[in-house]
């Protein structure tokens, strides 16, 4: 709303004190007000509750760009402004930014409301209202108090269109109806004897997109739906209007803007601009000066995918509204029925997915939209044994049977990026709450958040970024690639490939449609890692003369020590050279150097020659070690492409010991000839030392990332507000260089 209408506080320069609530001005010349700004002009003045903001101007004012406001503190800040009439607007977004609050637009009162950046919604907020526009208009009417006069569907009106006047009676009149005169009274001009519009509201929360109209006497009114542009005239009779009453902003999705106007003497006209023409209906109040048009919501598509053996049905809509579906027979049809919904482009085609043999969107009755998914007579669809019905006001998903469920698609509005040293950040907004879900993959390193229910809008999607990452705890820098794409057509994928494995944070910002993903490398300075190569010495483990267990094993152990000295750990080992240590000794010292992990290194062995393959073994006494053991397995077998022998849990004494995380890792197996062979060649125990260090890593990555708690909440707008104030500026410099 905010990027759409700009705000701005205006302020009569002559002002030289606080307006304070226990003292309240005797001139208007002396009050501050505020006002908003259409295409440059003010408009529709605001009261401004000034008893919460003691500003006065500075006695010096240098800069006739901005406004220097000294705070009850004795500090200044600056706003930028502009003059007007000899009036100095001052901007609200830039005042609310240079007082470090938060600007919301609140429909349900219609006016701003401005609260500490960090204060939860209701507490410490100034509200900003309407002045003089809506007086005697308490507050919307609710659907209870409305009867329903009218009702039309979305065909838009020929030229000529008589239409007739729907009257306080209920009846019908060709002309429109004058005000009642006191007997003995002479006629006065039609403006003069009308009703006096007292206000007009934009309601777009809870429900669906509705507009009313309130007279200080009761009214008739006339509607027409016209096209080209799409629009919603309401005319009202007899009535006049004040001059401050101009446009307001509205939904954006159905309803674009409201106009009113003194169209003729005794008549003022409503034009609600619309995205594309709506059906709707016009109700009023019992005493006639309460008209409200209620629009249908629009269904623009749908979208159709299958996801973990359940089939999803995707509809795209700008608001949630009542549903029936139903299942038909000879051939299996779903039928969904959206009650209250207006089609904006009816569709008929046979879609490229498994086991539907073709779609149809269109508008079924005047206000029932109507898909219907037709599927092959092989699919073996899982259609509900009955018709289902659905409600906005019961929420919760769409459950149409246990394989099959309907989705309200969710469009990104926003993506942007911030790089700030070894951090990226990404900000992700959306028009409803999101659910984020996150995998880490590798072959390469990638971090994969999927946003379910999600679609991109046709300019985000299939983007690609890349960033330098500085380096954390001296190491090296990391070169990040960011691609954003529709990986279904019911889920949005953001992937961020590097090098080496990264940790991440999210925070869900109030509202939770709003979320910002922080990416690093994990930070592993300071971390310790104790190395145990198993036996050793007098132990020689399985093995023959030609490679014996305990020397492969003090190998890989001394290669993973260096790999992982060169990512920042420190490192500590049971053993340096062919030496025998007790089994008691190893996790011993572990936990006396308070380790961060400690990693045995193992080579199998087996009575069955053909055993081969990877396996990890953990023990559950350390709530991260199944964790830690996935990790580097999954490592592993991808890097030396051997057999998955999986994760396991045993009792062995160098885990059973230990009382930090810790694992037992069987690189592969030596009673094997191939895997013989293999571990008796360099390069694979080099491959096996990295697989292990970059599993640590994703480990850590993991362990230090995931949700921020709904604590660090006030961090996250922080970001937002960063993120999103930085990206901009970025992009208005690039549009100036292109420009020059």
């Amino acid at each position: 709303m905010l990027a759409l209408f700009a705000a701005a506080l205006a302020l009569v320069a002559a002002a030289s004190r606080p307006v304070q609530a226990e003292d309240p001005p005797q001139d208007d010349t002396a009050a501050l007000r505020v006002v908003r700004v259409l295409d440059g002009r003010p408009a529709a003045p605001f009261q401004f509750l000034s008893d919460r903001l003691r500003l006065t101007p500075t006695a010096e004012q240098p800069d006739p760009d901005a406004l220097l406001l000294e705070l009850p503190s004795g500090q200044t800040t600056a706003a930028r402004t502009y003059r007007e009439d000899g009036i100095q607007y001052l901007d609200l977004v830039s005042l609310a930014t240079a007082l470090g609050m938060r600007l919301d637009w609140d429909p349900s009162v219609w006016g701003f409301l401005l609260r500490p950046r960090h204060a939860a919604r209701g507490a410490q907020e100034i509200a900003l209202l309407p002045e003089g526009v809506f007086d005697g208009l308490g507050g919307p009417v609710s659907q209870a108090q409305l009867t329903t006069v009218e009702e039309r569907g979305p065909e838009a009106a020929g030229v000529p269109y008589p239409v007739a006047w729907h009257t306080p009676s209920g009846q019908e009149s060709a002309t429109p109806p004058q005000a009642p005169r006191p007997e003995g009274t002479r006629p006065g001009k039609p403006e003069e004897e009308a009703s006096q519009v007292l206000g007009l509201r934009v309601l777009t929360d809870g429900g669906m997109p509705r507009v009313q109209v309130e007279a200080a006497a009761p009214v008739s009114h006339r509607s027409i739906l016209l096209a080209n542009p799409a629009r919603l005239v309401i005319d009202l009779a007899p009535a006049r209007l004040e001059q401050s009453l101009v446009e307001l902003p509205a939904d954006q999705d159905v309803v674009k803007s409201v106009r009113a106007s003194q169209f003729e003497p005794g008549v003022v006209r409503v034009v609600l601009d619309l995205t594309h023409p709506t059906g709707y209906r016009v109700a009023r109040t019992s005493d006639s000066r309460v008209i409200q048009a209620e629009l249908d919501e629009h269904v623009s598509g749908y979208a159709l995918w299958r996801e973990n053996d359940r089939f999803y049905v995707g509809l795209d809509a700008t608001g949630k509204v009542p549903l029936q579906v139903r299942p038909l027979r000879e051939p299996d049809r779903l039928v969904v029925d959206m009650q209250g919904a207006t089609v904006t482009r009816e569709l008929s085609e046979r879609p490229q997915v498994e086991g539907v043999r073709s779609v149809r969107l269109s508008q079924f009755q005047p206000h029932v939209a109507r898909l219907v998914v037709e599927f092959e007579s092989q699919s073996g669809a899982a259609l509900p044994k009955a018709a289902v019905a659905w409600s906005p006001e019961g929420g919760g998903p769409v459950e149409i049977s246990e394989a099959m469920q309907l989705v309200w698609l969710n469009h990104v509005e926003q993506l942007r990026t911030r790089l700030s040293g070894s951090w990226l950040y990404l900000a992700v907004e959306a028009e409803d709450p999101m659910t984020l879900e996150t995998l880490q993959l590798s072959g390469p390193q990638r971090l994969v958040f999927d946003i379910p229910g999600a679609v991109l809008p046709r300019d985000l999607a299939q983007k690609e970024w890349s960033f330098t990452l500085d380096g954390r705890d001296g190491r090296q820098d990391e070169q990040v690639t960011v691609r954003a794409g529709q990986f279904s057509a019911g889920r949005t994928r953001l992937v961020v490939e590097s090098r080496d494995p990264l940790e991440y944070q999210a925070y869900r910002l109030e509202g939770q449609n709003r979320m910002v993903i922080g990416i690093a490398s994990p930070r592993v300075g300071g971390r310790l890692v104790v190395l145990d190569p198993g036996h050793g010495g007098l132990d020689r483990g399985a093995g023959d003369t030609d490679l014996s267990e305990k020397l492969v094993n003090l190998d890989i152990a001394s290669r993973l020590g260096e790999a992982l000295k060169r990512r920042g750990f420190e490192i500590a080992m049971t053993r340096s050279d062919d030496t025998f240590i007790p089994l008691w000794e190893r996790a011993a010292l572990a936990n006396a150097l308070s380790a961060d992990l400690f990693v045995s290194i193992h080579s199998n062995a087996a009575v069955d020659g053909a055993a081969e393959g990877i396996e990890t073994y953990y023990l559950p006494k350390q709530p991260n070690n199944q964790i830690l053991a996935q990790a580097v397995q999954r490592e592993l077998v991808r890097t030396l492409r051997r057999k998955d022998r999986g994760v396991k849990s045993n009792n062995f004494w160098v885990l059973r010991d230990a009382e930090v995380p810790a694992i037992l890792v069987e690189v592969s197996f030596i009673t094997n000839p191939q895997e013989k062979e293999l571990l008796g060649r360099e390069t694979y125990r080099k491959e096996a030392a990295e697989a292990v260090a970059t599993g640590i890593v994703q480990y850590f990555a993991r362990l230090d990332g995931g949700p921020v708690p709904a604590s660090a909440s006030a961090a996250g707008a922080d970001l937002w507000n960063r993120v999103m104030h930085e990206s901009r500026e970025a992009e208005d410099a690039k549009a100036t260089d292109a420009s020059i």
